[in-house]
């Protein structure tokens, strides 16, 4: 019985052990997560900030188009404040710079703005000048009648030639014109054609047999007579708002006035280079935001390394002195872990199993204290299984038996005796402290 019970504190010493040790390693997990979750967060806020920062800087489509900076902004990377309304471009699938205008083309009847939607391939951006130049035009048609059309002026101009604009006129298919004209096909039918003719011509060189439509301003030749296979036309257009010269002058950028629900400008310094990656100074914060959770990481995990093998040294001198117990019983059948543990009590000591925690040390003594008393040679002085819980359970240590271990003499039949008395009395009062709770 006495062998058992000393088997049983073993297993309960190292259960206790690698439950404390497991304790232990669950809490530094927790700071390696909160560690890791601390990182990704800090990437997170600098990538936001980052965002906030550089969402207006110049960028451009691929590695050879325009740059594109204020009062233009790319669609889908960047925010609608970074540019002006109406100066809005977007990249293509190969990295060609593409806009979608509102040509500037005027009725002369009255000036009207006519609405001719176009889509060009963006080759140059001059902010200094104002001027952008454009290929690849593809127009949409002119209207049949000028009094159907209703339309704001286009944001830019087409810088006519000494030419002048067209006047448009709708002639009989039946009949041959002059090589001087051009179809317009958009607006021709089966039965008649749109004809378009410089307007410097004389009236005695239009056709008679035609109706006059309507003159328009100067426009390319692809916007009424669509685009040729393999052209190379290139169109320059000016915009005149929002005004910047004055701050390109002075070797600034311009933006939107901060703060402001209009469209007022302000010049500004010239921000850093855009560039493929994080800015030098996001780049640093990052670097030493992760250089110092990888240190905190490795504090960590060199805590839990060192806190393992403190464990394993301590399993390693348990295991000794109990070796060193049972080899000694074994020899002399004279001395039980029990008995070391009695002695190791009864003087104050503390027993073999190192616990940092205090409440668990306290556990370890309780069951040690109960266990002594289970195993008292006589039945008697056993308490019952409601004392020894109550031993368990109760606050403060339980008080220690009588010496279990000794001989047979008078004296310890005295002393046993007294345990007897002993023992109802630590019974009667653990009772009457149970029925009072």
């Amino acid at each position: 019985m006495i062998l058992s019970w000393q088997l049983s504190y073993l297993q309960l010493s190292k259960q206790l052990s690698e439950t404390v040790s497991l304790h232990s390693q669950v809490r530094m997990a927790h700071i390696l997560v909160h560690l890791f979750l601390h990182l990704i967060f800090l990437r997170v806020a600098v990538g936001q900030v980052v965002t906030a920062q550089d969402q207006c800087l110049p960028t451009r489509c691929g590695d050879f188009g325009p740059v594109i900076r204020f009062p233009f902004h790319l669609k889908n990377r960047q925010p609608s404040h970074c540019g002006y309304p109406g100066f809005e471009l977007t990249c293509t699938t190969n990295n060609v710079t593409q806009f979608k205008l509102q040509f500037p083309l005027q009725a002369s009847v009255n000036n009207v703005d006519i609405p001719i939607s176009a889509n060009v391939s963006v080759q140059e951006i001059d902010y200094k000048s104002q001027t952008i130049k454009l290929s690849d035009l593809k127009a949409s048609c002119l209207p049949r009648q000028i009094s159907n059309v209703n339309s704001s002026a286009s944001p830019f101009t087409y810088d006519p030639n000494a030419y002048g604009g067209f006047t448009l006129f709708n002639c009989s298919s039946k009949k041959t014109y002059s090589s001087s004209s051009g179809r317009i096909n958009c607006l021709s039918g089966p039965h008649y054609e749109v004809l378009a003719f410089r307007s410097y011509y004389s009236i005695s060189q239009f056709p008679s047999f035609c109706t006059k439509m309507y003159n328009i301003s100067d426009v390319p030749d692809e916007v009424l007579f669509g685009r040729p296979e393999y052209s190379q036309t290139r169109v320059y257009l000016r915009w005149s708002e929002p005004f910047c010269r004055n701050c390109e002058d002075d070797g600034k950028y311009c933006k939107l006035k901060s703060n402001s629900s209009g469209r007022e400008t302000e010049c500004v310094d010239i921000p850093e280079e855009p560039s493929k990656g994080l800015s030098k100074k996001v780049t640093v914060a990052i670097v030493l935001g992760s250089l110092f959770s990888f240190v905190l990481i490795a504090l960590a995990v060199y805590k839990i390394v060192k806190l393992k093998m403190k464990k394993e040294d301590q399993k390693r001198i348990e295991r000794n002195k109990f070796d060193d117990a049972a080899n000694e019983e074994n020899s002399s059948s004279q001395i039980y872990y029990p008995e070391w543990m009695y002695k190791q009590l009864e003087k104050g000591e503390e027993i073999a199993i190192q616990i940092d925690n205090e409440d668990d040390n306290n556990i370890i003594k309780k069951l040690a204290i109960a266990g002594l008393w289970c195993i008292q040679w006589y039945p008697a002085d056993r308490p019952s299984m409601k004392v020894v819980i109550q031993m368990l359970v109760g606050e403060g240590i339980p008080i220690m038996p009588p010496n279990p271990f000794g001989s047979m003499n008078s004296t310890n039949m005295k002393t046993t005796a007294e345990g007897s008395q002993f023992s109802s009395e630590l019974g009667s009062s653990f009772e009457t402290g149970a029925s009072s709770n």
